[in-house]
Parts: C-alpha cells; structure tokens; sequence
C-alpha cells in the first residue's frame, strides 16, 4: 500500500470519527421529517399487538417554515457602477433576466428552485450551492 492511500485511509477514518455525531443527529433529523422511526422493527418483533404511531410535529412544524421560506421568490440585485454610464441599464437587464429563469426553472422543476436548498437548511443546518456558467 503507497503512502498516500495510507494517508488518505486514514484521513477517512478520523472524519469518520470527527463527523459521527453530526451523522446520528442528521440521521435522526431525516427519520423525524420522514416520519420513521429507526427501532420499528425491534418494538414490532417483540409485541405483535403494538399499533406504532409516530407524532407528525416534527415533521409538520419542518413542512410550514419550509413553506414559509419558499413563497416568495428571492429577489436577485446586480450592483451597477455609478460612475459607468449605462452600467444602470444593463445591471436592470440582468436582474429581469435572472428572475425570469428563476421562475422558469421552477415552473418546469414542479416546485420552487429553492425548495431543497430550503429543506437542507432547516434539516441540516447546511446548504451547498453550486453556480454553473451555462456556456459550460
């Protein structure tokens, strides 16, 4: 084995270890949106005549601050350089084009574009967001 898999074995293994914790609670965050619960299986094979119910507040109170958060459209401004003439005209243009595809893509996605990073946020606490140059 090369030194550098070693090293990155081992790289894997300390976040592994670093990042457990945030893991479970990830994990347990996803069973509460989803409604699941993890130990169903076990409480159902020690008493069959357990009706196992599962509170939806999480799940509930997850679902209205992600509704509250994507009802509106966010509004995209493009800085403009006063002291450049027509610099105004054109920053206007972008922001225009820029809301138009914003509605576009969520009209063709089904739900608002902002909709996951929305969920990922109120879930995880995280939101990663990737722009792509469309000439890409």
């Amino acid at each position: 084995m090369t030194t550098e898999l070693k090293d990155a074995i081992d790289r894997g293994n300390y976040l592994r270890g670093l990042y457990s914790a945030r893991n479970t609670l990830y994990d347990n965050m996803e069973f509460i949106y989803r409604m699941q619960d993890p130990d169903a299986e076990t409480i159902k094979s020690q008493a069959s005549n357990i009706k196992l119910t599962v509170s939806p507040d999480g799940h509930n109170r997850a679902r209205g601050t992600i509704s509250l958060l994507v009802a509106a459209d966010p509004v995209i401004s493009v800085p403009s350089d006063k002291n450049t003439p027509g610099s105004q005209a054109v920053s206007d243009k972008l922001e225009k084009w820029a809301a138009t595809t914003w509605r576009a893509a969520s009209r063709v996605a089904g739900t608002p574009v902002h909709y996951d990073i929305v969920r990922s946020a109120i879930l995880f606490s995280e939101m990663h967001v990737a722009v792509t140059c469309t000439q890409d």
